[in-house]
């Protein structure tokens, strides 16, 4: 008689749960013992030693930076800062990773920077001690900041053409992140706002005052001084008197808007009007514990690209829940949950259970993390 094989139950452990973007994500044991990579159906994909690492590893454009190592999603190693002999290496995102060394030779010691290619496997920036410091703003782009004869020259960079363009001594008038090939600039001790292409062309979208407040370019607008201007400079929605706090932008026709008085409400791009009535909220993290209407997961400013918000019910019932763009609860987290970070752009939301952590995603499945 053939006998069944012996059943073996998964062993499942508790830690910290970083944030699950594409699909992967890293776990931190409770024991600080090890790492765990695993996708979103819990299942582990690599096991790392654990050692304090100041960032929150996560996953960008299908790969993720963990201490000295860069992994791709089958948690192979891509790039070791050890084996490449680099001193410092930072994962940007679209495959790009800012590097620095350190050399010798007969003249002493130089220090040079530049950008590695991991799908290219070669730089795109070759190493040069002229830069003396370099920052990602997203869509392939760079800030580099090179000093010669003491004098520094702040360029952005195309790591895709290979081509960087003079932004003179500065690097501050750039607002936000390139976003649609467009970046916010703001013209120094001048009261022009422009939008900055890939190329380093200008398109003039604003001039009035001095000392706006410049929002991010998205969804094919920015914000600027109490309104929404276009590509071409029209002020498509006017939000003078509001008394609007910061600078809203728009995801996928939606807009956060936060207002000085302690109100929020969602602002549509195509009606041009708020979604609901504004309401009173608190800021407030997973330890927050006085009373409130309405909280509001410290930190967002803006919805995810599926238009989510996480906030706090009521008073009584004081459980997370998941609010549409439409300011309506579509999920709620069980009574008792910490949270431990925001929706991310895909959907997933780090809690922690009476048990064990998982994450909820925006319909509200759970995805239990087993080893």
């Amino acid at each position: 008689k053939e006998e069944k094989p012996t059943k073996v139950e998964k062993e499942k452990f508790t830690g910290y749960l970083y944030q699950l973007n594409e699909g992967y994500g890293w776990v931190r044991d409770s024991s600080n013992k090890y790492y765990y990579l695993v996708d979103e159906d819990g299942k582990v994909i690599k096991k790392v030693d654990y050692s304090y690492y100041s960032e929150d590893p996560v996953f960008i454009d299908g790969y993720s930076q963990l201490l000295d190592n860069i992994y791709n999603t089958k948690g192979e190693v891509v790039l070791s800062k050890e084996e490449a002999k680099l001193d410092e290496m930072r994962y940007a995102g679209n495959g790009l990773v800012i590097v620095k060394v350190t050399e010798e030779n007969y003249k002493g010691t130089s220090t040079k920077m530049g950008i590695y290619d991991l799908n290219q496997k070669d730089y795109t920036l070759a190493l040069d001690e002229r830069i003396y410091d370099i920052r990602y703003i997203d869509e392939g782009m760079f800030i580099l900041d090179t000093q010669v004869d003491g004098l520094s020259n702040v360029s952005v960079y195309n790591s895709k053409t290979r081509l960087a363009f003079s932004i003179g001594d500065r690097f501050d008038v750039l607002i936000g992140t390139y976003k649609d090939d467009y970046i916010s600039y703001r013209e120094i001790n001048s009261d022009k706002v422009y939008l900055l292409d890939k190329s380093g062309k200008e398109r003039l979208v604003y001039t009035g005052k001095k000392h706006v407040t410049v929002g991010q370019f998205s969804d094919g607008l920015v914000y600027i001084d109490d309104a929404f201007y276009d590509i071409d400079g029209n002020k498509v929605i006017d939000l003078k008197d509001e008394g609007v706090r910061g600078a809203p932008e728009f995801v996928n026709g939606y807009a956060l808007i936060y207002f000085d008085t302690g109100y929020f409400t969602i602002l549509s791009k195509e009606a041009k009007e708020y979604v609901f009535t504004p309401r009173k909220y608190t800021s407030m993290s997973y330890y927050y514990g006085g009373d409130y209407e309405l909280g509001i997961f410290e930190g967002q400013n803006k919805l995810t690209k599926d238009g989510y918000l996480l906030v706090k019910t009521s008073e009584d019932k004081k459980v997370w829940a998941i609010m549409n763009h439409d300011g309506k609860i579509i999920a709620e987290l069980p009574v008792g949950v910490s949270v431990f970070s925001s929706i991310s752009n895909y959907g997933y939301l780090a809690v922690d259970g009476s048990a064990e952590d998982y994450y909820f995603t925006a319909d509200k499945e759970e995805v239990k993390i087993e080893k």
